[in-house]
């Protein structure tokens, strides 16, 4: 139907108010790019995300509407239609709660990196991010969602970018490019084999669109190489770790939550038989925990760490995902539910943890000016808010109660000792407790990971002269942290109300049910009491340390065995930490190291000892650099096509029409 605003409930209205918002700005800034300032875009950014946010809340649950957003909008064979349902809404309140705390956080970012980073050329590229963003999560047909999904890459392409002056950066933004090209293609002929299939544009009428196995393999790659699911995870290590730190957090979180959305929408939605699929998520799924967790491990580099920490907790979201369609397929509805509520869990909860990781990532690049572990050190005296909030996130992360991020992991443990206590067949119900015992080494691993983050980081002393004039970057930066850590408690204390919370957006994907009980035993009431009693607690003993009395006393070393006031080269660092790890699993990283020892007398009285460890990515050395080079042989034979010749560029031409309409014809 037209779009009528005395048709559309209020709370749906406040969706299209904070799109306005969006659109508003983004003309603003682009009028006004030289004079751009960052609080008031800040404000337009936070206000457009709050608008969204409260229309998607008050509207979760409520009946589903489509309408066209402008009538006069029509992209060549479709009209610009959206429609605001259930799962749509859940969604799109991930995305307003990161983008909210993102949009305060980004200020004071800016202003460190003010010499860098173009404030016009930032704040357009974010509300047309943004802008694209929402719209791909609201359209109704393929060619709406390809549009602005196709403006989301653009964007977030030039956001990496933006510290353009850096050739790593123009290097990450041109790999990023190549990759989300690859995904374009893969979507846009999936969806072309759905048109000639169904005849229609509209996701409404392909019903049982993951039961086409071809071309939902085909979606399902696309998704997956945008998502940064192994293989294809390469170009997070690089996109993310150059971008600016709000615009990483913005990559590892909301736009990871399209395709996630997009996933369910299509290939589980309304899909009566999804086995081969789900296989393949479950087998793609247990290589990226593995893989993600492994690399995470042996990063120097803070922002990389996190971003291979995303792919294992990708991994995560899409083994659950996997089992939810093995689990339809084998008639289990239950643990379909299960499995679909433990992913929907875990989403949120990776959006959340991870995005507070950034913004503390992005204020320790901030203030020391590096990312690199072997030169931090220290940082918990200078930045104790940045230190006590990163320690919390990395507990969430790595699924340690009483965060948020436990909950959803033990949902996920959940649904594969069902799956493996069913009457599934048998291969499904081993590959289920094989799972169980690959999540139990990887969350082992992530512990160590950011065991090593924290200790290398924060820990111990100063390992560069810049720690000693560190300082929290702004209040701001301490408030959106302490948001996310608050936020990330109250959901892993209040699970039952969380999961009751999610049943309807699973009711949205799944043949209706009664809902399963008993995920978490304890009741609502039990589990608020203990949390106000905790809270209560902390509170209480920081005002006990703050006001605490001087006695006086002074300590003192009496004997320290020559290793008092050590220097900062003799502390552990990140390499020696994680070097045992690396031997086991030497093989896969293609870990070895270099010993350099130099002196007249190197055996017995060495002058300078060098040692240096070298990982080399097993995919980039045996497939993604080998295919650059055939790709880069084919485009120098190519362009020799390209002789400035008129007449053979009409040849070429008219050779295309035939081509063109030879195909049409056989369709």
């Amino acid at each position: 139907m037209s779009f009528n605003p005395e048709m559309v409930p209020p709370c749906t209205l406040a969706i299209g108010y904070g799109l306005g918002v969006w659109v508003a700005a983004a003309l603003v800034v682009f009028l006004t790019a030289e004079r751009a300032k960052h609080t008031f875009f800040s404000f337009l950014l936070f206000m457009g995300s709050f608008f969204i946010g409260i229309g998607a809340f008050f509207s979760y649950q409520q009946k589903a509407i489509s309408f066209n957003l402008l009538p006069c909008c029509y992209f060549a064979i479709a009209p610009l239609t959206i429609r605001i349902d259930t799962l749509a809404c859940f969604f799109l309140t991930i995305v307003a709660l990161v983008v909210c705390a993102l949009a305060i956080f980004s200020p004071a970012y800016l202003k460190a990196y003010k010499d860098r980073l173009h404030p016009g050329i930032y704040w357009h590229c974010i509300f047309m991010f943004m802008l694209a963003l929402t719209l791909t999560l609201l359209s109704t047909n393929a060619i709406c969602f390809l549009i602005f999904w196709e403006t989301m890459s653009l964007a977030a392409m030039a956001l990496i970018a933006s510290d353009h002056i850096r050739q790593k950066a123009r290097h990450a933004a041109l790999i990023y490019m190549g990759i989300t090209t690859i995904s374009t293609v893969l979507i846009f002929a999936s969806f072309l084999w759905y048109y000639r299939h169904f005849h229609s544009w509209y996701f409404a009428d392909w019903h049982a669109a993951g039961s086409i196995t071809f071309p939902a393999l085909l979606l399902f790659f696309g998704l997956a190489v945008k998502a940064g699911v192994w293989p294809f995870h390469i170009w997070m290590s690089y996109a993310q770790a150059e971008a600016p730190s709000p615009v990483t957090a913005f990559m590892s979180t909301v736009m990871k939550v399209v395709g996630l959305y997009t996933f369910i929408r299509l290939l589980i939605l309304d899909n009566n038989d999804g086995l081969v699929l789900g296989y393949i998520a479950i087998t793609l799924g247990t290589v990226s925990i593995i893989w993600g967790s492994l690399f995470a491990l042996l990063e120097r580099d803070l922002k990389r760490l996190l971003s291979y920490s995303s792919v294992e907790n990708i991994g995560i979201i899409l083994i659950a995902l996997g089992v939810c369609l093995v689990a339809r397929h084998d008639k289990q509805i239950d643990l379909a539910y299960l499995a679909l509520v433990a992913a929907l869990f875990h989403t949120i909860n990776h959006s959340l943890c991870k995005a507070g990781l950034f913004v503390g990532a992005g204020c320790i690049e901030a203030v020391t000016h590096t990312r690199d572990l072997a030169f931090l050190g220290g940082l918990a005296r200078r930045m104790p808010w940045t230190a006590a909030c990163f320690l919390a996130n990395s507990l969430a992360i790595t699924a340690l109660p009483p965060f948020n991020g436990f909950a959803s992991k033990w949902m996920v443990y959940q649904s594969l000792f069902k799956l493996t206590m069913s009457d599934a067949q048998v291969i499904d119900r081993i590959s289920g407790l094989s799972i169980v015992g690959i999540l139990s080494l990887v969350g082992t691993l992530s512990l160590a990971c950011y065991t090593k983050a924290i200790g290398i980081c924060f820990l111990g002393r100063p390992r560069s002269e810049m720690i000693n004039q560190a300082n929290e970057l702004s209040h701001s930066a301490v408030v959106v942290q302490i948001f996310f850590v608050v936020i990330c408690l109250a959901m892993g204390l209040t699970v039952p109300y969380v999961a009751s919370l999610l049943w309807p957006a699973c009711c949205e994907v799944l043949p209706k049910v009664e809902q399963v009980h008993n995920l978490f035993p304890v009741p609502l009431q039990t589990v608020t009491c203990i949390a106000v009693a905790i809270t209560c607690f902390a509170v209480w003993f920081l005002f006990y340390l703050a006001k605490r009395p001087d006695t006086g006393l002074k300590k003192y070393v009496t004997w320290d065995c020559g290793y008092g006031n050590l220097p900062a080269r003799a502390e552990e660092t990140g390499t020696s930490f994680s070097e045992s790890i690396a031997r086991i699993f030497a093989p896969i990283l293609r870990y070895r190291m270099i010993t350099e020892i130099q002196g007249k007398d190197r055996r017995h009285f060495p002058e300078i000892i060098k040692f240096e460890s070298i990982t080399s990515p097993l995919l980039e050395g045996l497939i993604y650099r080998p295919s650059m080079r055939v790709i880069l042989i084919l485009s120098r034979a190519i362009a020799k096509l390209q002789t400035g010749s008129i007449h053979l560029y009409l040849l070429y031409v008219f050779m295309t029409l035939l081509v063109l309409i030879g195909i049409g014809i056989r369709l």
